[in-house]
């Protein structure tokens, strides 16, 4: 269902974005599915993007944001960590190979990950985009990366958990419990973006390929090219309030939005102070 739903509601601000860029479509997107469904799938409830359904019944029940919004936002996370050109080039090698035919999103993997290969996208060893991509469609949810610095030596931690307004609340088993394949680069004030590092297990120290001082701030996710939110250590956020406060426009407009999204709704799930995020 998603495969097709999803595809729809992400081709509809693509296509339209080619005739009239100046409506700023792609902007519109992150305010109106992406970060929207983000409020949908932070609760136990919420179901994996792709579901296996064994009655009729249960199909009217799939035609919410988790199918279009999130389904959407995945293909742009694709997209972005692949590159468009090879996003495009694969998306054709898939409706070519299964034109007036089914498909499952098994099928879509293979056509991508033939054309990354093709494209000389590398990804993680022994790992295929199927092993990446179904740790975001086969379970509910998605991740909050914490992010500590440590300013002595230069290093940085990061940590992935699953994100839940109500940290008290037991989502049902999953396969891969709750852990994802995030595609994570990071910007700074003097660097726009690090080479994409995949993060898959708990906790990773993470060797930046960007030139980091103590006294500047670090973003991850940048531009929000991956489906998760983002926390920092309170020094981070004090310096990224700093350049907010100075220039905001080194920030472009999706990552603050991000940025403000992140701040109060992790606030809301008591994962931060709000007092020390935002003035």
């Amino acid at each position: 269902m998603w495969l097709n739903e999803g595809f729809a509601k992400w081709m509809e601000f693509v296509g339209t974005n080619k005739i009239h860029p100046e409506w700023d479509l792609y902007q519109q997107f992150i305010v109106q599915r992406w970060l929207a469904v983000m409020q949908d799938d932070a609760v136990s409830f919420s179901h994996p993007v792709n579901m296996q359904l064994t009655r009729n019944e249960e199909l009217t029940s799939i035609f919410d944001t988790i199918t279009y919004s999130k389904g959407s936002s995945l293909l742009r996370m694709m997209s972005n960590f692949m590159s468009n050109e090879t996003f495009n080039k694969g998306v054709t090698r898939y409706l070519e190979r299964h034109l007036y035919s089914t498909a499952k999103q098994t099928d879509l993997w293979r056509a991508l990950g033939e054309q990354m290969s093709v494209d000389n996208i590398q990804l993680p060893n022994n790992t295929t985009l199927d092993t990446i991509m179904n740790t975001w469609t086969n379970q509910m949810g998605y991740p909050y990366v914490q992010v500590i610095r440590d300013y002595t030596t230069g290093s940085v931690t990061v940590t992935q958990h699953q994100f839940l307004f109500d940290s008290e609340a037991q989502s049902p088993q999953s396969p891969y419990k709750y852990v994802w394949y995030i595609p994570l680069q990071f910007k700074s004030s003097s660097a726009l973006s690090s080479n994409l590092v995949w993060f898959n297990q708990p906790q990773m120290n993470v060797t930046m390929d960007i030139n980091l001082q103590s006294y500047q701030w670090v973003l991850a996710n940048p531009n929000l090219s991956g489906f998760f939110r983002t926390n920092y250590d309170v020094q981070n956020w004090k310096m990224i309030i700093e350049q907010l406060n100075s220039d905001h426009e080194k920030l472009t407009v999706i990552e603050r939005a991000g940025l403000l999204d992140d701040a109060f709704n992790l606030a809301r799930a008591s994962k931060n102070r709000i007092k020390a995020r935002v003035n």
